[in-house]
């Protein structure tokens, strides 16, 4: 490689093997909580994604009424084409909500196993395996016994008790409804009459955005709900975006806060987030700092304030153009030069 490469300081700091270095008293520390942690962030992540799929409504929505009766057949050719990749769609939010859940159960499974022992040292490649479905894998003789069932277990659990698990992928998404205080209620309906609502409302005047998920049986029980509720406010020279998260047992389920941070020019000088635990102290941080070239510095503790990352990447250099070319752009572009004899 060439002498002259512009990211020298960035790849030094990277592969700096400094962090293995220890005192005489000091080992390195392979926590396992931090497996149950990620376990709870993919249940947050899946959480997000659950509460907003409602939106995609307006992509069933919109070529519905823009091409609406009698129109001409390359409208109505591209009216199914947006509905067919609508459905698609949803149908791929579906399988990540539940690909989500699936990884943060196995994470949590691996962190069951190995909690109560010291570190990875006990670690083996078929718990793993075992944590992940893999039915040939023996059950890890020291899981506790209330571990092991499957996604398709649990599925069937909770279609036992009214419906089905509001990730699934059976629910069918239904026009949604604006309420009489202004708030709006995505709809969805299980195989045999039951009903998921996922309820945004917005305070007026920039107060905070509270959406409610509730699930019903088909004789319209309640079976469970969560909520979270959002609000964005000014921090000094930061801008804060905190959303807190309640149960279905109504207590408080953790917290995460997103900050960005300007200069006095006005400029982005960090981002970042911070998660909270149900007790309200903080599980991990994460802050993006950006030098006066235009490199970051991206950094990650833990709930002890410990660094478990720690990035460093260098400012774009000239190239190849980051965004490619729109693919729409250059669909119209070839329309404009035919001739269609008009």
């Amino acid at each position: 490689m060439s002498g002259d490469d512009p990211y020298g300081g960035q790849t030094a700091a990277n592969t700096s093997p400094g962090w293995l270095n220890t005192t005489k008293d000091e080992v390195i520390d392979l926590e396992l909580d931090g497996m149950a942690e990620f376990a709870k962030d993919m249940v947050k992540v899946q959480d997000y994604l659950n509460a907003r799929t409602g939106q995609l409504q307006l992509l069933a929505e919109m070529p519905t009424d823009a091409w609406e009766g009698n129109v001409l057949g390359e409208a109505g050719y591209i009216r199914s084409m947006m509905m067919n990749n609508y459905k698609g769609f949803t149908q791929y939010f579906s399988y990540l909500s539940i690909a989500l859940s699936n990884v943060g159960m196995a994470a949590q499974t691996i962190s069951d196993i190995y909690g109560s022992s010291d570190g990875w040292s006990a670690a083996s490649l078929d718990a793993v395996s075992w944590a992940f479905g893999d039915k040939s894998a023996p059950r890890p003789g020291n899981l506790p016994s209330f571990v092991g069932e499957t996604f398709w277990e649990k599925y069937n659990k909770a279609l036992a008790a009214g419906a089905p698990p509001e990730n699934a992928p059976d629910w069918v998404n239904q026009p949604p409804r604006t309420n009489a205080d202004g708030s709006v209620t995505a709809i969805a309906l299980g195989p045999d009459g039951q009903r998921k609502e996922i309820t945004t409302f917005s305070v007026p005047g920039g107060g905070p955005t509270i959406v409610t998920t509730t699930l019903y049986d088909a004789k319209g029980k309640v079976v469970t709900q969560h909520s979270e509720r959002t609000v964005t406010v000014q921090r000094g020279n930061s801008v804060v975006t905190r959303t807190e998260y309640t149960g279905p047992d109504g207590k408080p389920a953790g917290a995460q806060e997103k900050f960005t941070t300007y200069g006095a020019a006005g400029q982005e000088t960090a981002h970042g987030r911070v998660t909270y635990g149900a007790d309200g102290k903080p599980t991990s941080t994460t802050t993006d700092t950006t030098g006066a070239d235009g490199s970051h510095h991206i950094t990650t503790t833990n709930h002890d304030g410990k660094v478990v990352q720690d990035l460093h990447v260098g400012a774009t250099t000239e190239g190849a153009e980051a965004v490619p070319d729109s693919p729409l752009q250059d669909t119209l572009d070839d329309i404009q030069q035919q001739d269609y004899g008009i």
